[in-house]
């Protein structure tokens, strides 16, 4: 998809929280923070996902929870110009409702593997934390990438150590 909300989830105790919330973006100007519950996108909540979804190994409840999360996440994206209708639980677990549009993505590289499937997208991160030690995230295994990863090792090849965040990453092509 060409546009994100700006925010990221992981599956926590059983709920999608939210992990990330880009500065500026949709979710950012309307009050997401982290910590924040993921309750439902567009109507679909964790349980709309298991319930739907086609068994596949390992056959355990984990593995269903962790499935539905990551169709919760393909929700976070979409064309943008489009909206969404978010519903979380604020800092108090308080219920909240929020109408946002999908903006371009920033940060990410986006290719294809064949031309009668649509391109896929990942975010590539890298900047020094503020003790001189490297950090660099992406959130895929793609061609698209793999440029942007060897250039910022390069980059940081100076520091004393190097984080490789791989958080969420699914893995892919490498």
């Amino acid at each position: 998809a060409t546009g994100s909300l700006g925010i990221d989830v992981r599956l926590l105790d059983g709920v999608a929280v939210v992990t990330q919330v880009v500065k500026g973006s949709a979710a950012d100007q309307a009050g997401l923070r982290l910590g924040f519950v993921i309750t439902s996108v567009d109507g679909w909540t964790l349980e709309d996902f298991a319930a739907s979804a086609i068994p596949s190994p390992p056959y355990n409840e984990r593995h269903e929870r962790a499935s539905a999360v990551q169709e919760l996440r393909a929700l976070l994206y979409g064309e943008t110009g489009s909206e969404v209708v978010v519903e979380y639980l604020d800092a108090n677990d308080e219920p909240q409702r929020a109408s946002l549009q999908y903006a371009p993505r920033t940060g990410s590289a986006c290719a294809g593997f064949d031309p009668s499937v649509p391109p896929a997208c990942a975010e590539i991160e890298a900047r020094r934390l503020a003790d001189g030690i490297g950090y660099l995230r992406f959130s895929g295994f793609l061609n698209a990438v793999l440029d942007g990863v060897l250039q910022a090792i390069d980059d940081l090849g100076d520091t004393p150590a190097l984080i490789i965040d791989l958080r969420g990453n699914p893995g892919g092509l490498y």
